[in-house]
């Protein structure tokens, strides 16, 4: 049990000094390493993760798309900006 609490501790000390370094890529890779040896680490990320960003973007660029000459801003977690199916991605998907 103090090895399961300090290897918890470590984990949670190095994603908040990623997060707080700014440093996406390092936090997004530590959370990916402990997440994949949890057995339902696809299906958490998919409906976390990739659901949710193809939702948020149809919503962005449904707003844009309609409205173009606004001004918009966005609240969107960290999270959603790494990988292969990020928002950003997306979105320069749909132009």
């Amino acid at each position: 049990m103090k090895s399961t609490k300090l290897q918890n501790r470590d984990f949670i000390e190095k994603s908040i000094n990623s997060y707080l370094q700014g440093d996406l890529d390092r936090l997004m890779s530590h959370l990916m390493s402990y997440m994949k040896d949890n057995q339902f680490y696809d299906q958490l990320l998919d409906q976390l993760i990739d659901q949710r960003n193809e939702k948020m973007t149809e919503t962005i660029h449904s707003l844009v798309s309609k409205n173009p000459n606004e001004n918009y801003f966005f609240a969107i977690g960290a999270g959603h900006f790494w990988g292969e199916n990020s928002i950003n991605a997306l979105l320069q998907e749909k132009g």
